[in-house]
């Protein structure tokens, strides 16, 4: 599903920040017991289902063409704001930092790295492995900058974050979101609940593809069938 959204809310700090990096929920890892007394709703039928899941998943392709327009339909909604500093929630907001540092006049770009772990029963825990000079986020007004709001919990680890510095106020934008995604990041663009795929990450597909069906001949024949080409994958491997 594809809703096509222009959204802003006008407000400082908001209480909750929805984000998450896509790519860091496809590591999902599960354990199936072998004692032969799972019941129906532990691991291993969890794993089965999740088998399921994995191989009926809608995909949602997004080209360099598409990534550029959607940069420039979001630069309309924010040039109007006055932003010192970006700070890019790495490596998913690396691309889309770059470009809106240009189309805002060149601004400078702060890192930081967040990675998300998940396991057999346990919650998606968000972890940040790599700050920031602080210095230079001080009395700043930030864009904070990701890929994709998903699971929620990065802007929310980054908000906490945040608040331990003395920084003017700060807004977020990831270009896609999941609908069930509240409250949303201040900026964002469409609604997408399929599994998004950058034109950034072709090794990164290939490699996900591979685990979900098990051959090479079955993971390109999907890869070509979401719009890549062969050609896309030559010399990667």
């Amino acid at each position: 599903m594809v809703e096509l959204v222009a959204g802003v809310e006008e407000k400082g700090i908001p209480d909750g920040l929805p984000a998450g990096r896509q790519a860091r929920s496809r590591g999902v890892s599960f354990e199936a017991s072998t004692d032969g007394n799972e019941p129906e709703t532990g691991p291993a039928t969890r794993l089965k289902n999740f088998g399921i899941e994995l191989l009926n998943m809608k995909f949602y392709k997004v080209s360099w063409k598409e990534l550029e327009t959607d940069c420039f339909a979001l630069y309309k909604k924010i040039k109007k704001y006055k932003f010192d500093r970006i700070l890019c929630v790495s490596r998913g907001g690396l691309v889309w930092a770059r470009m809106f540092s240009d189309l805002l006049g060149n601004l400078p770009i702060s890192h930081l790295t967040a990675v998300s772990y998940t396991g057999i029963h346990k919650q998606k825990n968000v972890e940040i492995t790599e700050l920031p000079e602080h210095k230079k986020l001080n009395n700043q007004t930030l864009l904070v900058v990701d890929e994709i709001a998903d699971h929620g919990k990065t802007f929310a680890k980054v908000k906490e974050y945040l608040r331990t510095l003395k920084i003017k106020k700060y807004y977020t934008l990831a270009p896609i979101i999941r609908t069930y995604i509240k409250p949303r990041p201040d900026f964002y663009l469409k609604i997408i609940d399929d599994w998004i795929i950058y034109p950034y990450e072709l090794k990164e597909t290939y490699k996900a593809f591979f685990k979900i069906y098990k051959t090479k001949e079955k993971a390109l024949k999907m890869l070509l069938k979401n719009g890549f080409k062969e050609d896309n994958f030559k010399g990667l491997f």
